[in-house]
């Protein structure tokens, strides 16, 4: 299987700021920041189709180590699975 992924990020900021003199000596300073943040995401999977046998290790098939066995895989059809004996 093939997979392709994206993430998107887009972050916008805008920040408003006012100051006010109070006295000579004082100044009122006001900050108002203003996000807007969007965040995407796709993935894209394909299904690859490979018929090369598959290793199969002694957990699996229940023989030893030394051994290989191999059990083909095979495809599906377009309308479901094939029956093999």
């Amino acid at each position: 299987m093939n997979s392709t992924n994206r993430i998107n990020l887009k972050v916008h900021q805008f920040t408003f700021y006012a100051t006010y003199g109070l006295t000579n000596r004082v100044d009122l300073s006001v900050a108002i920041p203003i996000l807007e943040v969007r965040l995407g995401m796709s993935s894209q999977a394909t299904i690859v189709r490979d018929l090369a046998p598959i290793r199969q290790g002694p957990a699996l098939k229940g023989g030893l180590a030394s051994k290989s066995q191999y059990t083909p895989m095979h495809s599906l059809s377009e309308h479901g699975a094939r029956n093999y004996k």
